[in-house]
C-alpha cells in the first residue's frame, strides 16, 4: 500500500483464524535479523478488517480502510501488536 505498508485477503478467515495468523506474523517479523554479526529487529503493528459476512455491500477500499484504520491505533498503542476493526457498516 505504501513504503512500508502490505496488504493481505484472507478469504474465508474468521476473527479467530485472523487472530492465530497475526499472532504468527508478529512472531516471526519480531524476531531478531543477523547481519553481519549484529542483531536487527523490525517493528511491526497490524491492523485487521474481519468480514461479518454481508461486506458484498461494501466496497473493497472501505474494507481496506477499515483494516487500515486499526493499523493506526496499533500503532498509537506501542508498535509490535495488531488491532481489529471495530466497525461492521
Amino acid at each position: 500500500m505504501g513504503g512500508d505498508e502490505f496488504v493481505i485477503l484472507a478469504s474465508g478467515c474468521n476473527r479467530e483464524k485472523a487472530d492465530l495468523f497475526a499472532k504468527r506474523i508478529l512472531n516471526t517479523l519480531t524476531s531478531p535479523i543477523m547481519i553481519h554479526d549484529e542483531e536487527l529487529y523490525i517493528s511491526t503493528s497490524i491492523g485487521i478488517y474481519v468480514s461479518n459476512g454481508e461486506d458484498n455491500r461494501q466496497s473493497p477500499e472501505l474494507m481496506i480502510k477499515l483494516a487500515d484504520d486499526a493499523l493506526y491505533i496499533a500503532k498509537n498503542n506501542g508498535k509490535n501488536r495488531y488491532e481489529f476493526s471495530n466497525d461492521y457498516q
